[in-house]
């Protein structure tokens, strides 16, 4: 509607046009596409963090969780510190080989101060966020909860006058040495046994050569606080018989306190006994992060320093804020043998499922299933499954499940009543369960079991038997059960429901299946691989969307796989290597057909190992590769880092482009293992790495390792690539019929558009407009009906047509082409000079597959028909289109009689019909006065000078120039030229609106007459 603005200038008063903007109608809220709201942004940033070891150092108390004679006990990268009253025991970690499975090795370096006459008074410092509980063995009497830790602790007077503290600084273990006045720091001895030698380098430092490699003290930094200043203190170490050290001291004030202060570092390996292996990771609905992995427990006193003993894998489960930057609870669960985790979940009341494996004999079991593991022989293991509490300090149930030959666990998911599917291969030997597996495919050796725990967790509600095929993985939603396996040299099943042209007759192929809810039948089983024999294809992970879609993904040795709409097809790898490449998937949510299927790598081995799928179908994947030449998208790392990498990589919901790659790697070696697809596109991964990493951190312990594996886990967040408008051809031209070009583009690839927009209307609104959306994956075209609550379609197919009040869309002669970045539409449209007559502003807006939206863009004119017959009338401007950042606009305006009765004139350029932030010129014709409104949009304020002045008015948008503008009449026709200078924050895509009025009130209402682009 428009608005009546007053302006008075002395005894005259001047009513503008109103420059009122028609708001959005309801209607058109609720149309086909919404590209017309404000963009959907993404967080740009991309977070990496070793989030254990970018805790700050903690150090817990003894609630019965070690050895009596433990006071408290600091975890960290590398080793471990347990603290006594005589002495500081520091426990070092090697790796037997370079992958988690080849277990580790300990031994221990003990540190004294001699001369202690009595044993120590410990006291803890400040309380750090986050609690550690500890489930071991199978007496929950003996469960330690809530567990608090500390940034420091401190042993009072471990001889008279010295105060012994221990505390962590930059990632760095450090010990303080508090002297008292009176006392001489030079008579304490600080004693190491465990060490072959100890030596002081050139540096000052001293060097501790143990049967691991080194751990080095700094050279001590001494100091006294004078003034609230920390005065330094020249010290080197004095090496003393039997692995003692003094320290030798310049001058100092013997009245104050002294501080001795040497920090620890760990150099020969870079394993975290909190966090050996990271196998899995999943985040909540509120972005808390969950991370489980293999722990080492080793048993306090321990073995002979000079010799090493191996330490036993125990399944660790530790939860983090959003953030990552505090831990809620760290929970260490296992028995007295080997503990190891296997697959993740967490329900939406915050609770976390783990699945693992267990040989120890007293695994921690409540309202079990099946009380007692089943494997006879010693290193074989039992499933086990385990649901803890919200607080991860007890848990819920937790239960054994095997045969007594040994049990493999595979995987599970939680259903939203916490039910929990999980798959299993039982190696060999006996099952005794109740209710007995129904048996789906036959078997003559081991066998795969897919098996649905009621939600109190006390008991199965079914149990089915696969066949002789190893899972995988396991996927669930309310209409059945998905699952992947292989099949390695074992027999083929019958398929159901498969998709046509996949052999299924062949071994050492991917599985893919479904159960029905009940268990009892398969929706659809299906080999997927390629080859003819000696070909190796792997399903190492599976996803499902909304739809029921799934995903699958794996390696292949196969050149030949069953390709449908792939990102790339196979690429000989360079002679002398053998060919292993990832690949990807997607079933039909029948399971009947591939929707895509893809390789996934370069020309070197590559694997994909883990994948999740976000709301939209973007497929997320992490794995290992040796390709140099993996394409990388809005890369981390653009570059492999050493000989094996982790990669990490998001699919386009169609399979065929690319979002996100990047390597993840250093110069050892990376495997990706874990993946989790969390909410606003955040992508969680845990890798392991060998040998020295160069992979940027946040809060990192140590910048570098020497040898050994170390646990990542890292947090992505995808960078949104917006798609934008592109041109309009023509820009400004008139008729009742028009073949429109318009071009939209998409960094992504012009696949990655979902719908694109034309809407040609007096303003931005939906209702009584020729509202077009056409949708690129379907190729059809939509045609908004005239109140802006429904459409039509029409297949874009190069015939046919559809129709509202306002305009017919003409199949023939429209089409959509494809090429790179950038969509072409060709439109043919009538428009219904009738009801629909005048100028009319053309609109165009893109949006993706991932719905980030390029919001509306003016960008041009169109007259329908002839001008409609107003008094007073805009009648023309030149130029109507341009794009430089300068104009000389010439609009002729005309009165039915003379264009003395002309009163008023008006120009408006902005991207909207809005005088607020606008470069907004009227003309006073009477008083030949040119103004300027305003920034805020108040006419009433406007700048005013004479036409014929010489001088300038300036807001934030434009500057106006009397000089270069004129006026002039003829008959009844007036013309106007105004010269101006448009400002570097009026960027952008403007319409150019003209208006008029009479002194009697007459009003030509506002005229969209052109467009311009300002640079």
């Amino acid at each position: 509607m428009a608005v009546a603005v007053g302006l008075r200038m002395g005894a005259l008063t001047l009513t503008m046009i109103g420059w009122g903007y028609t708001p959005l109608t309801k209607g058109f809220v609720r149309t086909l596409d919404g590209a017309g709201d404000a963009p959907l942004t993404r967080a740009a940033g991309r977070t990496t963090r070793e989030m254990l070891g970018g805790l700050p150092q903690r150090f817990e108390g003894n609630r019965g969780q070690f050895a009596p004679e433990v006071r408290y006990m600091a975890r960290a990268d590398g080793y471990d510190l347990y603290l006594t009253d005589t002495e500081s025991v520091l426990v070092l970690y090697r790796s037997r080989g370079e992958k988690p499975k080849d277990g580790v090795d300990h031994t221990t370096l003990r540190m004294k101060i001699r001369g202690a006459g009595r044993p120590a008074h410990w006291e803890p410092g400040r309380l750090l966020p986050g609690v550690s509980n500890y489930i071991h063995g199978n007496n929950p009497s003996r469960w330690q909860r809530d567990v608090p830790a500390y940034e420091s602790v401190t042993a009072r007077q471990v001889q008279p006058g010295v105060d012994l503290v221990w505390y962590g600084k930059d990632r760095k273990l450090e010990y303080d040495l508090v002297v008292a006045p009176g006392v001489d720091p030079a008579s304490l001895e600080v004693a190491w046994e465990g060490a072959h030698s100890m030596t002081v380098d050139r540096a000052g430092n001293l060097v501790l050569e143990t049967i691991f490699g080194r751990v080095m003290q700094q050279r001590p930094f001494v100091y006294q606080v004078i003034g609230g200043r920390k005065v330094k203190i020249e010290a080197r170490y004095s090496l003393r018989p039997g692995s003692g050290a003094r320290f030798a001291l310049g001058r100092y004030d013997r009245t104050r306190p002294v501080v001795i202060d040497p920090a620890v570092m760990v150099y020969s390996t870079f394993l975290g006994s909190s966090a050996t292996s990271g196998t899995a990771v999943v985040a909540d609905a509120a972005g808390s992060v969950y991370l489980t992995g293999q722990s080492l427990s080793a048993s306090f006193p321990f073995v002979n320093p000079f010799r090493t003993a191996h330490a036993i894998n125990e399944i660790f489960l530790a939860k983090f804020n959003p953030a990552g930057t505090a831990l809620v609870y760290a929970t260490y669960l296992g028995g007295s043998g080997e503990d190891l985790p296997t697959s993740l979940a967490v329900d939406n009341a915050g609770s976390a499922y783990l699945l693992g494996e267990s040989n120890s004999t007293d695994f921690p079991v409540r309202s079990a299933i099946q009380g007692t593991r089943s494997a006879t022989a010693a290193v074989e293991r039992d499933a086990t499954l385990t649901k803890f509490t919200a607080a991860g300090n007890d848990l819920v149930y937790s239960t054994y499940f095997g045969g007594t030959g040994g049990t493999a666990a595979a995987a599970l998911s939680v259903a939203a009543d916490g039910s929990v599917y999980f798959g299993a291969y039982i190696k060999s030997g006996t099952l005794t369960v109740t209710p007995a597996p129904q048996v789906l495919n036959t078997s003559t050796g081991g066998r795969a079991i897919l098996a649905k725990v009621r939600p109190a967790g006390s008991s199965f509600e079914w149990l089915s038997a696969l066949g002789d095929i190893v899972v995988t993985d396991v996927a669930s939603d309310s209409t059945g059960v998905y699952f992947g396996a292989n099949n390695y040299l074992r027999p083929a099943y019958p398929a159901v429901n498969a998709p046509p042209g996949l052999v299924q007759t062949r071994s050492n192929e991917g599985i893919l299946g479904k159960l029905n809810p009940g268990g009892s039948a398969f929706v659809y089983y299906t080999h997927f691989g390629g080859g003819a024999g000696g070909e190796d294809d792997k399903v190492w992970a599976i996803a499902i969307d909304s739809t029921g879609a799934l995903y699958a993904a794996g390696a292949t040795t196969s050149s030949d796989l069953p390709l449908q709409n792939p990102l790339r097809t196979y690429t000989a790898p360079p002679a002398g290597l053998l060919f292993q490449d990832g690949f990807a998937l997607k079933l039909s949510p029948a399971g009947n057909s591939i929707l895509y299927s893809t390789y996934i790598g370069g020309r070197g081995r590559d694997s994909v190992f883990d994948i999740g799928v976000d709301n939209k179908g973007g497929l997320a994947m992490i794995g290992e590769t040796l390709s140099s030449d993996l394409v990388q998208v809005e890369s981390l790392q653009p570059n492999l880092g050493g000989v094996q990498d982790a990669f990490v990589m998001k699919l386009k919901p169609g399979g065929n482009a690319i979002q996100f790659s990047t390597f993840l790697g250093s110069l050892g070696e990376e495997v990706g293992y874990g993946l989790f697809s969390g909410s606003a596109g955040a992508l969680y991964v845990t890798r392991v790495t060998t040998g020295p990493s160069t992979f940027p951190t946040l809060n990192a312990f140590q910048g570098t390792q020497a040898a050994g594996f170390s646990a990542f886990l890292t947090k992505y967040t995808a960078t949104s690539q917006t798609p934008a408008v592109g041109t309009l051809s023509p820009t400004a031209t008139s008729g009742t019929q028009q073949s429109f070009t318009f071009s939209f583009t998409d960094p992504d690839g012009a696949t990655d558009l979902g719908v694109v927009n034309v809407l040609i209307n007096n303003f931005l609104n939906g209702e009584r407009a020729c509202y077009i959306a056409f949708d690129l994956p379907s190729n059809f075209l939509f045609l908004v009906n005239d109140v802006g609550d429904g459409v039509t379609a029409l297949p874009l197919s190069g015939s046919g047509t559809t129709s509202n009040g306002q305009c017919t869309i003409v199949g023939a002669g429209s089409s959509a082409t494809v090429s790179g970045n950038t969509l072409t539409l060709t439109l043919v449209i009538q428009f219904n000079a009738t009801t629909f007559s005048g100028r009319k502003v053309v609109y165009l807006a893109a949006r993706d597959s991932d719905q980030n939206n390029s919001g509306w863009q003016p960008m041009g004119t169109y007259s329908v028909g002839a001008a409609p017959a107003t008094n007073p009338m805009v009648v023309s401007l030149t130029p109507n289109s341009g794009t430089t950042n300068s104009a000389t606009l010439t609009v002729s305006y005309r009165d039915a009689a003379a264009t003395t009765n002309l009163q008023a004139t008006q120009i408006l350029i902005n991207s909207a019909l809005d005088g607020a932030a606008a470069c907004y010129v009227p003309y006073f014709v009477p008083g030949n006065l040119l103004l300027l409104v305003p920034d805020n949009g108040d006419a009433g304020q406007s700048a005013v000078m004479s036409l014929t002045s010489g001088g300038t008015l300036e807001n934030s948008q434009c500057r106006v120039e009397s000089v270069g503008s004129s006026r002039s009449d003829s008959g009844n026709l007036m013309t106007l030229t105004v010269r101006l200078t448009f400002k570097a924050a009026f960027r952008g895509r403007k319409i150019i609106y003209g208006g008029v009025q009479t002194g009697a009130g007459g009003n030509s209402n506002w005229h969209a007459m052109g467009a311009w682009v300002v640079p």
